[in-house]
């Protein structure tokens, strides 16, 4: 929080020319808050206003009123926002349809405002908003359905770059397109992936947030098995990181477990069912239950022969 003084010397350094009375009602709009003394400075100067009602009530005002005087970048910057506060060029001009050096050129406002700062990086030539708040308030300037648009290409354009990709990303920028069942569908691809590299906990979020997408998928989308490998990882991810003997363990291979029950167990759900088998019988084993222990056990001895493969036996 700023002093009186300090945000009256920030006003002058920025907006000199602006008359005394501007500047005092800017430094008390601002309530000594650092950005939004410098963004309504910067704000009130540019428009040339010289009425108190032109001074914006909230800092996205400010900010909005900033970005929509630098023309036809602002576009471009509202689709830079779905990517996020840091942004690759290449992604942006792919996800607009239009070469890396034409895009530059339409940023050149960005740049020339300060709103958004380029530099070099090992992925290439990246921007980044001034602050969160400036990315905010041209995500949210947006009509909603802009926004899905835009979330879906960069999607699209994510998806094109192969297998390097974050699915993670991918399936974050599907739910926000209101694509529900490839949202799922990648939330469960990058957690398996999550998996593979150990990295449960990260594994074990992704879960939470496929779930939660589950309530918007289609009448059409098969759920069951959506539900069952979700609960499938949620299981392994707990039995790695808090053991076999952990409720949490037990409740979520149990879950996946009933759900395999209730359904027609198709050749893609084995590899599924092989881990929740093996995930109850350390429970059990480990809980004591040896009762349960073999029961579990010879249900995974009979999927192993049932499918013909002695490696599993």
């Amino acid at each position: 929080q700023l002093t009186r003084d300090e945000c009256i010397r920030i006003v002058n350094a920025i907006a000199s020319s602006l008359s005394a009375s501007l500047q005092a009602q800017i430094v008390d709009r601002a309530d000594g808050t650092p950005l939004f003394v410098e963004e309504l400075s910067r704000t009130v100067a540019e428009s040339g206003a010289e009425e108190t009602e032109a001074i914006p009530i909230t800092l996205r005002d400010a900010l909005t009123a900033r970005l929509d005087r630098t023309g036809p970048a602002r576009l471009a910057a509202n689709a830079a926002a779905v990517i996020g506060r840091t942004f690759e060029l290449k992604l942006l001009a792919s996800v607009l349809g239009q070469g890396v050096d034409s895009l530059r050129e339409l940023l050149e406002p960005l740049r020339n405002s300060g709103l958004v700062s380029f530099r070099f990086t090992s992925i290439g030539e990246v921007g980044e908003f001034k602050h969160a708040l400036v990315r905010d308030a041209a995500y949210h300037s947006m009509l909603r359905a802009d926004r899905k648009a835009l979330h879906l290409r960069v999607a699209d354009s994510l998806t094109s770059r192969g297998a390097k990709v974050s699915k993670a990303v991918v399936a974050q920028h599907l739910a926000e397109g209101d694509a529900a069942d490839q949202a799922v569908e990648m939330y469960i691809a990058a957690a398996d992936a999550s998996v593979v590299t150990a990295a449960y906990l990260e594994a074990r979020k992704l879960c939470h947030a496929a779930l939660e997408e589950l309530g918007h998928v289609s009448d059409e989308f098969d759920r069951d098995s959506a539900e069952l490998a979700l609960h499938e990882i949620l299981g392994y991810t707990y039995r790695q990181v808090e053991g076999h003997a952990h409720a949490m363990t037990e409740r979520e291979f149990s879950k996946a477990l009933d759900i395999a029950q209730s359904i027609t167990v198709q050749p893609e759900h084995y590899r599924r069912l092989f881990s929740i088998y093996a995930g109850l019988s350390g429970t059990y084993s480990a809980n004591g239950d040896s009762e349960r222990t073999e029961e579990v056990g010879l249900e995974l001895l009979g999927l192993a022969e049932e499918l013909g493969d002695p490696g599993r036996q």
